[in-house]
């Protein structure tokens, strides 16, 4: 055996004409992720029979041959390092092994003549873990093969092999139809929504699905607990309801999207998959159900307790919808030694006590509690003294505007003096300087607020004045102040600011 030579082909599953490749030695032990002596050793005792030689004497094994080889070798326990299609079909139903919890998922195991081969469902609380650390968790040993549960969902849901015994390099491409090959059963669905750990754990082969109620990742307990609060018919109460029917059935539509696909798909044949549970019913809600004038009392009033679950409810709220209906809801960071501008508005600020408005800004209990004066809006101070700020929708001013600041962020004087972060919308952002969403929305604020300065932060990004965009669209250099008369004669298209560099200016001199 020692006069023998061997090719060494540098190869992995997916190349282009990887079943054709023939492996010398090399590319054996590449292949099953073992050392090149490790194979020779095989080889040597007769444990891998040599296979196939070409003219030149040259002894070589092609990649099916060595992965059957060695799912017929259990001693040798490779079977986590051999993606699931070379697996052999299975003759009967494998044998259910139940449920194992992992960190964010849960593992449904069958055992195969081949070996254990485990599904990994992450649960529905929207966080996941990489695939390489669910394998450690579910095969130690790095034996068996482990597919994932994937959140992609185009034709159908996608799954992604992982070899538990090349954990470096053990990603791979697989389907449906070869899992449920292998398995020799219509593998059990459960849509997202549903993956939740008591509903997995009771499945057994065979039931029927369930009916249960689809757990969308963001939790509606605090709104049902707050509104318990409150008396049923309170008008509070109905908006936290709404707000957490809203969520609800935002789950259920998922998860019956899923139903859907699974039976309409033309690519998953009913032996492939079977559903384990489907959604119960939950009717559709908006927040447009209720009066927004009611909706904006309602959340002004919850935004002014001072109890930790109202502190909950405002940052699932911000999380949920942005803040529509307060009347400051995006955040700013501010340092106040940037600018003159900043430094005037710091400065009137007062101490407050703390509410869930702060909360929603930053939740930490070292931090200033702060108020605007002017606005009511909430400000905290950090440790460092950098202030984050609740950006008014609209501001309170009883004077036009006078002039505009370009800084960060940008600032509104009105004719009375009073210096005003400028309104933004709970969704668009405020910036200049090149074509987008951000100078899109600061043209139309300026249009609105040269007409009325108690207009709306820009709802929109679009549909201002031709001069107006090419204004905001200008890298003006941070405290750029334009005046009204300025901004007036940009909204006509008779004003573009043209500013000279310092080498210009020599030039000039």
């Amino acid at each position: 055996m020692t006069t023998q030579r061997h090719q060494s082909i540098a190869l992995r599953p997916g190349m282009a004409g990887f079943e054709s490749r023939r492996l010398g030695l090399g590319a054996v032990a590449q292949l099953l992720g073992v050392p090149r002596l490790t194979v020779w050793w095989w080889v040597k005792t007769n444990k891998l029979p040599l296979m196939n030689t070409d003219a030149e004497a040259y002894w070589w094994w092609s990649p099916t041959q060595v992965y059957r080889w060695a799912l017929e070798h259990p001693q040798l326990k490779l079977s986590g390092r051999v993606p699931l299609r070379y697996w052999p079909s299975a003759a009967s139903a494998a044998q259910y092994l139940g449920t194992a919890d992992l960190s964010r998922a849960v593992a449904t195991r069958w055992r195969t003549p081949a070996g254990v081969v485990s599904v990994l469902w992450p649960l529905a609380d929207g966080h996941q873990r990489s695939l390489k650390s669910w394998a450690a968790e579910v095969s130690p040993h790095g034996d068996g093969a482990v597919i994932l549960v994937t959140n992609m969902f185009f034709r159908g849901p996608d799954i992604d092999g992982f070899l538990p015994g090349k954990p470096d390099d053990g990603d791979y491409s697989t389907i449906w139809a070869q899992l449920a090959r292998v398995l020799g059963i219509a593998v059990p669905y459960w849509p997202a929504a549903l993956r939740q750990p008591e509903l997995i754990h009771a499945w057994q082969p065979g039931a029927a699905p369930v009916t249960a109620f689809a757990r969308s990742s963001i939790d509606s307990g605090p709104l049902l607990q707050l509104a318990a609060t409150y008396p049923p018919d309170d008008n509070r109460a109905l908006v936290l309801i709404n707000l957490a029917q809203k969520i609800n059935h935002d789950a259920y539509r998922a998860a019956d999207f899923a139903v859907q696909r699974l039976t309409e798909s033309e690519h998953l044949e009913p032996d492939h998959l079977t559903m384990a549970a489907m959604p119960l019913e939950v009717p559709s809600a908006d927040s447009d159900d209720i009066n927004p004038v009611a909706r904006r009392a309602a959340w002004r009033d919850v935004q002014a307790r001072t109890d930790r679950l109202a502190s909950a409810v405002m940052q699932l709220y911000a999380f949920v919808d942005g803040g529509t209906d307060l009347a400051a809801s995006a955040a700013y960071q501010i340092d106040s030694s940037e600018s003159s501008w900043a430094q005037e508005w710091a400065a009137r600020l007062l101490p407050c006590a703390r509410t869930a408005a702060h909360n929603m800004l930053h939740d930490h209990p070292e931090t200033d509690a702060l108020a605007d004066p002017e606005t009511d809006a909430a400000v905290v101070r950090k440790e460092n003294g950098t202030l984050i700020a609740a950006i008014p929708q609209r501001l309170p001013a009883q004077a036009p505007l006078k002039e505009m600041i370009f800084d960060g962020p940008v600032w509104i004087r009105t004719a009375d003096g009073i210096i005003w972060p400028a309104p933004r919308d709970s969704y668009y952002g405020l910036s200049w300087g090149y074509d987008g969403s951000g100078p899109g929305a600061l043209a139309l604020l300026i249009d609105q607020l040269l007409d009325d300065i108690n207009s709306p932060g820009a709802a929109d990004i679009n549909g201002a004045p031709i001069g107006l965009e090419k204004l905001t669209s200008t890298a003006l250099p941070a405290g750029t102040v334009l005046s009204r008369d300025d901004l007036q004669a940009a909204r006509e298209d008779r004003f573009f600011p043209v500013f000279t560099t310092d080498d210009e200016e020599e030039d000039d001199w």
